[in-house]
């Protein structure tokens, strides 16, 4: 997610600003790569292990379905963003068809301590995303850039530690391990 309020700065950084119309493309891109992280888990972690991987090709033919339309309808009008749309709206329609199979069959907990902690460390990294992008005025979009990705994976990483996340426990308790091995 926080991909959308660094874009103008990665493609005016790394692009210049003949590519400037790509922020739009790039942003809605950017839920598309939030969408497959959970298409993926939902599929190939969860589905695939319960041999019920004829469900996810069902998905991803229903997904590819609703693309071809939406292709069709937008890319005449909307060209590139149109395409970009039509990808975010047809990867939607794959995870909605993979999650409504996993709560049916009963296979995964939504609501657990360790998501909702996930959730708002994630909120907490989006808002002052968000507050950096529109009050804090740098010259320089590559030091805009460094800057919102620096404050992002450190607020990130801080909230997690705080919040005493399941993941943050594993990774020092490997740590531990190791050094007791040494």
């Amino acid at each position: 997610i926080g991909l959308i309020f660094v874009s103008k700065d990665i493609i005016y950084v790394f692009f210049g600003e003949m590519y400037l119309p790509a922020i739009e493309t790039m942003m809605v891109m950017s839920g598309y790569a939030f969408l497959a992280v959970f298409t993926n888990f939902f599929g190939i972690s969860i589905i695939y292990a319960y041999g019920k991987d004829w469900y996810t090709t069902f998905a991803i033919f229903a997904g590819a379905v609703v693309n071809i339309v939406c292709n069709l309808i937008m890319i005449p009008k909307y060209f590139q963003l149109g395409a970009a749309i039509a990808t975010v709206i047809s990867n939607s329609v794959t995870l909605l068809i993979e999650f409504i199979g996993i709560i049916k069959w009963k296979y995964l907990k939504i609501c657990t301590l360790a998501n909702l902690k996930t959730l708002i460390a994630s909120v907490i990294m989006t808002v002052c995303l968000v507050l950096m992008h529109f009050y804090l005025p740098f010259a320089s979009h590559l030091l805009l850039l460094i800057n919102k990705v620096s404050v992002a994976v450190t607020l990130y990483g801080l909230v997690i530690l705080l919040e005493h996340h399941e993941s943050v426990e594993l990774f020092l308790s490997g740590i531990k391990t190791r050094i007791k091995t040494k």
